[in-house]
């Protein structure tokens, strides 16, 4: 009896016997959500795996950046093999594979403001235009312009980022007829942006640094280049032939500069009046 009795407790009941040990289900320290093994299917919280290491920090920055199959670099080489493909990927719900459109275009942004101010760009363009203030014997505005300068230095990042929402909706109203939205647009233009500015300091960035020239050299390179991109992205994505592609995405990257540049001349004068009225109006002649 007792040589049977081993043998069938283990064929009776393989699963407990062959499988290997399952963590037990947790309850969720984000959202209280039960039945949690890797993540909770209620928030997305990966469940709790000890204490923060050094080790671990790394392991995670490395597999973030640097994982083939996804995160940033999957995303920057995505997009330029694909740069429409990408965004209707994204779009039609394929997410989770790349980088999210709106925190690659910051990473971007803010490597690219890193590059102009070691370049000098935003310096020398506040330096030519206190010049020409200056020269044109307009005094009483010199400080006006050195603190545009300063604040444009400053906050480089949010200008450069204010310009992608023009740029979606002018896609929009140049692309219509492909059906998708303004939002759609965004993911468009965020992940079309983000990759331009990375063509910026591999051109820019490359001549500056390398000697190859100044901003003769690398400002026409990068048009082309950044152009040439908006197109073959746009091509991609709404699904046009190549050269009614080139066609309205020139069209699309003037009207979004001009949507962007008189909505600041508006919001400049508006502000202007009101700084002008709470100081008492315009000094008597």
């Amino acid at each position: 009896m007792s040589e049977i009795s081993v043998p069938y407790a283990a064929a009776a009941a393989p699963d407990a016997v062959l499988a290997p040990a399952q963590p037990a289900p947790t309850t969720c320290i984000t959202c209280g959500g039960p039945g949690v093994l890797s993540f909770c299917a209620r928030c997305g919280q990966p469940a709790p795996r000890g204490r923060l290491t050094l080790r671990g920090i790394a392991s995670h920055l490395v597999t973030d950046v640097f994982d083939l199959n996804r995160g940033l670099f999957f995303t920057a080489l995505e997009l330029a093999r694909r740069p429409g493909g990408v965004a209707r990927d994204y779009v039609a719900g394929r997410t989770v594979r790349y980088a999210s459109p709106a925190r690659y275009l910051v990473i971007l942004l803010a490597l690219t403001t890193l590059v102009y101010l070691k370049m000098g760009v935003v310096q020398a363009m506040g330096t030519d235009f206190t010049a020409g203030i200056n020269e044109a014997g307009a005094g009483p505005a010199l400080a006006s312009a050195q603190k545009v300068n300063e604040l444009a230095t400053r906050y480089m990042n949010l200008i450069l980022a204010l310009s992608v929402p023009f740029a979606a909706l002018a896609s929009r109203l140049v692309f219509r007829r492909s059906g998708y939205n303004l939002a759609e647009n965004l993911v468009f233009t965020a992940y079309v942006y983000a990759q331009q500015c990375l063509l910026f300091v591999l051109i820019a960035g490359g001549v500056h640094f390398g000697g190859l020239g100044g901003q003769s050299v690398w400002f026409p390179a990068y048009l082309v280049a950044s152009t040439a991109y908006y197109a073959w992205a746009a091509s991609g994505f709404f699904g046009q032939r190549p050269l009614p592609a080139v066609l309205r995405s020139l069209g699309a990257v003037m009207l979004g500069y001009l949507l962007y540049f008189l909505t600041f001349v508006v919001v400049g004068i508006a502000w202007a009046v009101v700084a002008i009225t709470a100081a008492g109006g315009l000094p008597p002649r």
